[in-house]
């Protein structure tokens, strides 16, 4: 049968293959958003695309959650200091620019490792570690101890606290760590002063 386009039929056909295009781009860009491809440009078919308007605007509100995520990020990598963040199986999520160098890593190759064989510090994986003991109590902990890190044996004085979802429930914790090296040094001397004194 030869259906023209003008025919009811080949009317309905011809809709019918729209939809079927219109829901393959649709798929597709929900595909490359889905793997995290959020360069992606939807672009409606009209003002009532009810569809693709909606996705439009959440990729738009992806896009800036993302760049406010960079921008937060950014600002931790200004610190001076090691920031870590760790899961509840003290799995590395996330290290500052500092930290990696103070262990001697790029961040990205930190992730996924334990914080304990980052830091290998005194404190790691006992009853002191002021991470475990800021999880058990709840509230931030601070502790002091000797790390051995890239640029050798160093007294650190590290913080950890407990990370919480919009509920209460934690979801992990965020260590930062300072190097006391200096400060133990002026103590000591201070010291070596007084008793000259004396």
């Amino acid at each position: 049968v030869n259906i023209k386009a003008s025919d009811e039929t080949g009317q309905m056909g011809q809709a019918l293959s729209n939809v079927i295009g219109y829901l393959y781009d649709t798929s597709r860009v929900a595909e490359r958003i889905a793997e995290g491809d959020l360069t992606v440009k939807v672009e409606p078919k009209s003002t009532k695309d009810t569809l693709g308007n909606s996705f439009g605007k959440m990729v738009g509100n992806l896009q800036k959650m993302m760049e406010e995520i960079r921008q937060k990020v950014g600002y931790l990598n200004q610190v001076p200091t090691p920031i870590m963040v760790a899961d509840p199986q003290a799995k590395v999520i996330f290290m500052n620019e500092a930290g990696a160098r103070a262990v001697g890593k790029t961040p990205e190759e930190c992730i996924g490792k334990r914080c304990f064989s980052l830091l290998r510090s005194g404190d790691c994986n006992t009853e002191r570690c002021a991470v475990k003991v800021a999880l058990q109590q709840n509230k931030a902990h601070t502790s002091e101890t000797t790390a051995k890190l890239a640029a050798g044996e160093t007294p650190i004085r590290y913080t950890g606290a407990p990370i919480k979802d919009e509920k209460g429930n934690v979801v992990g914790s965020i260590e930062y760590v300072l190097d006391i090296t200096n400060e133990q040094t002026a103590i000591s001397r201070m010291s070596d002063i007084a008793e000259k004194l004396a």
